[in-house]
């Protein structure tokens, strides 16, 4: 509802106006001050769309109203000045300050009228622009997140020149130099208020989510400087309570890639042996024990969390790359084909078709995508060598492993001797207690990667002591519990 105010100390020319106002628009909140005093009580409190002001008012006159009322709401208001004189300079003071128009009293009804309607006209359009304008930028707001991430993904895939230009022009983005930080995930609000910090003192940002961490791209104008990167630094641990990895200042569009790398690198500095041997022995411990899992999630994070490593601990060099991949990939084959006693993976499967030429994040993507197949593939393999008696066991198991269970109980609830399922588990090369052990230690190994304490695990998974516990995780892992936590968490 459009709100209109008349302030008109003469009690008749205000009845007057009023009349035709009620009646040219009678959907309108009308309200009527006899003086300027009361005119900015009634501004304040209702803050009307239109406002009809004599120029000689009590306590303020019409001017001085006018005055404030740009004070309080800028051009907001459509303001029509009342007078019976055609003073010259009240007009120039009104035109200043933007009135709609300057009326002469006694006014002419249709004159009132017409610009009444006039202004309802333009209020109407300018609300609806509004409206269309808060749609627009609501709209942008909510694809801009989904536009940095493409930006993103161009950087670190080597799209060309011209066309990460483009995207950055509609972003809004000017580019002279960048740096790539990554950080831990954050929050969406977290990932804002950085953004809005650095962009309070004359930075650009890109920001997204990939692969469990943040990745923050902080673009300038300007060359920036070391000075620079350390006070972004600074101000991501002042708000997020957590370190930023930063990469390089690059300054060359299509070089961008090299600051995430550079990034990566210092990610993992601090995280892996020295020697390259060791390195491999650990990777293939943590890959065989995900590929062994049923846990997709860890799958794809240890798989993707070893190519990682390894393109920064051989600084992304093609040849270097190719052959601790293919190192591993041998080392990972002969763990399981031991474990399966036959010859069911060769390493030139996992390592075929890559090539490591390419930009660093497809170089990645490759290895990835190739080794998670293999070890999925070993996987399915594994469950379709079972029988359907057997993968029936195998489920009791997995619903019950946290009790005392023996192998009567499973034979019972499948409703078979002991005798024929002891029978059954034979042919897979694996008794009862193995089954059982094995499946308990799979969901222990689990536990202890997310931090908790061994006893507890013990307990939970089912074992009758800690010691046993020990015992049988040692058998079929090849190491105490608390060496296997300490590959895990740092």
């Amino acid at each position: 509802m459009i709100k209109i105010l008349i302030a008109e100390d003469e009690q008749i020319e205000r009845e007057f106006i009023a009349n035709i106002v009620k009646t040219s628009q009678p959907e309108i909140l009308l309200l009527q001050a006899e003086n300027g005093e009361e005119a900015l009580r009634l501004y304040q409190e209702h803050q009307p769309e239109i406002v009809f002001l004599d120029i000689n008012m009590p306590v303020y006159n019409g001017l001085e109203v006018l005055q404030r009322i740009r004070a309080i709401s800028g051009t907001a208001s459509k303001v029509f000045i009342l007078t019976a004189y055609d003073y010259f300079s009240y007009a120039q003071e009104a035109i200043h300050l933007g009135v709609e128009e300057f009326l002469l009293k006694p006014a002419e009804a249709q004159k009132i009228a017409a610009v009444l309607s006039s202004a309802v006209e333009k209020l109407k359009h300018e609300r609806n622009h509004r409206q269309q304008t808060s749609r627009l930028v609501e709209r942008y707001h909510h694809l801009r997140p989904l536009m940095e991430q493409d930006c993103i993904s161009m950087i670190l895939s080597g799209a060309k020149e011209d066309e990460l230009l483009e995207q950055l022009k509609l972003l809004n983005i000017h580019f002279v130099s960048g740096c790539c930080f990554l950080l831990d995930p954050l929050a969406d609000q977290e990932i804002e208020d950085i953004c809005r910090m650095a962009e309070d003192i004359g930075f650009s940002c890109l920001a997204c989510q990939i692969d469990r961490s943040t990745i923050l791209y902080v673009l300038a104008g300007f060359s920036m400087e070391k000075e620079d990167v350390r006070a972004i630094e600074q101000m991501i641990k002042s708000r997020a309570g957590i370190g930023a990895r930063a990469g390089t200042i690059e300054n060359e569009l299509p070089a961008l890639h090299q600051s995430y790398f550079h990034a990566l690198n210092a990610a993992c500095a601090q995280e892996e042996p020295d020697d390259d041997e060791r390195f491999c022995q650990i990777w293939v411990q943590k890959l065989f024990e995900a590929g062994a899992s049923e846990e997709d999630e860890l799958l794809r994070q240890t798989v993707h969390g070893y190519v990682l490593a390894l393109l920064y601990r051989k600084h992304g060099e093609p040849e270097e790359v190719s052959a601790m991949y293919g190192h591993v990939a041998d080392m990972l084959c002969k763990k399981i084909n031991a474990e399966e006693h036959e010859e069911f993976m060769q390493a030139q499967e996992i390592a075929a078709g890559i090539n490591f030429s390419v930009p660093a994040k497809e170089a990645e993507l490759r290895m990835t995508l190739a080794l998670m197949r293999s070890l999925k593939l070993w996987r399915l393999m594994r469950y379709q060598r079972l029988d359907h008696m057997t993968r029936k066991a195998v489920e009791y198991i997995k619903a019950n492993y946290q009790h005392q269970i023996s192998l009567h109980d499973v034979a019972e609830s499948l409703q078979i001797s002991d005798s024929h399922l002891s029978r059954l588990l034979s042919k897979s090369n694996r008794g009862f207690s193995d089954l059982l052990n094995e499946y308990r230690i799979q969901q222990a190994k689990h536990q202890i990667r997310n931090g908790e304490m061994i006893k507890q695990v013990a307990d939970q998974c089912g074992f009758r002591s800690q010691s046993y516990f020990t015992q049988i995780f040692r058998k079929f892992v090849g190491m105490s519990p608390k060496e296997y936590r300490d590959l895990f968490i740092q």
